[in-house]
């Protein structure tokens, strides 16, 4: 992701408060990387042949949508309204995201969508589009802050696994929002069997990370001379450390791999926990190779 998103920033918006959350903080966030808006809300249609009755439901549908991009414009005030694009779309919403997060600079969704036993065997839209997008997906809880973050903080796993593109990203966000980034990467947690056989083998890998996170910190500095920076390596279980340093000032940045949502709720996936449980913005970068 480049300082300046000439693509755009794409938003969806289903009528909730918290689409309208996400719309304001991605308006702002746009302004600071000289980025246009695309605000997207989408209908579901019919899989079969359209009777007289279904088309007229599907019509309908439509037209909540149409309602819910204007409204959702509207609030933002005639100056701001004047440079967003509203566009009605025909599929799930998620999967409409989806396609969008091939050209976007970023797709941006609120934390809410499906409820009961939608969100339970489905998952909402959010974290649906958040698995699953081919670009950077902002994920907006009720509680983030919507204005220019106090710090970017970005999750680093394994170097081997090359944090490139997920730290571009935090460091091009900390440049555009003068604010410093801290690189947090997490060593896993003591075990029994640390404890029973040789604390020796728990300590030299601490060691090679902490120095593995400082070359890359290194690097870093060097790229982007003029962004405030830290690094910090804790043992912890790597969400548990990430969402203890990032408040709902913050913006957290952390990377993944496409996944279906249920998968990455069942293996216990960073990016899936993060996006929600997170009090503030997050934005998950997926690996680039896998586009």
């Amino acid at each position: 992701m480049n300082d300046t998103w000439s693509l755009g920033v794409v938003v969806g918006v289903d009528g909730l408060p918290e689409s309208g959350h996400a719309l304001e903080w991605a308006v702002r966030a746009a302004a600071r990387h000289d980025g246009h808006v695309v605000v997207v809300s989408a209908y579901a249609t019919s899989w079969g042949p359209l009777s007289r009755a279904t088309a007229g439901v599907v019509d309908e549908a439509r037209r909540e949508c149409e309602g819910f991009v204007r409204r959702a414009v509207q609030r933002l005030g005639p100056d701001v309204a004047a440079g967003v694009v509203g566009r009605i779309e025909p599929g799930n919403p998620a999967a409409v995201l989806v396609e969008y997060s091939r050209s976007a600079d970023l797709v941006v969704v609120g934390r809410g969508g499906a409820v009961g036993l939608d969100r339970l065997v489905l998952g909402s839209v959010s974290r649906l589009t958040a698995a699953m997008a081919l670009g950077p997906v902002a994920v907006v809880p009720p509680t983030a802050r919507v204005g220019a973050p106090e710090r970017v903080v970005v999750g680093v796993g394994d170097p081997d696994e090359d944090p490139v593109e997920i730290l571009d990203v935090a460091f091009a966000e900390g440049r555009a929002a003068r604010c410093p980034v801290r690189i947090v990467h997490a060593v896993r947690p003591r075990t029994a069997v640390d404890v029973l056989a040789d604390d020796l083998v728990h300590a030299v890998s601490y060691d090679v990370a902490d120095a593995e996170m400082e070359d890359l910190f290194e690097r870093w500095a060097d790229k982007y001379t003029d962004v405030d920076r830290s690094l910090v390596v804790r043992h912890g279980d790597p969400t548990t450390v990430l969402l203890s340093e990032a408040t709902e000032r913050d913006l957290l940045v952390v990377g993944g791999h496409r996944h279906p949502a249920m998968v990455g709720q069942l293996l216990g996936s960073v990016p899936d926990a993060a996006a929600r449980r997170a009090r503030g913005t997050v934005v998950v970068v997926h690996d680039h190779r896998q586009r």
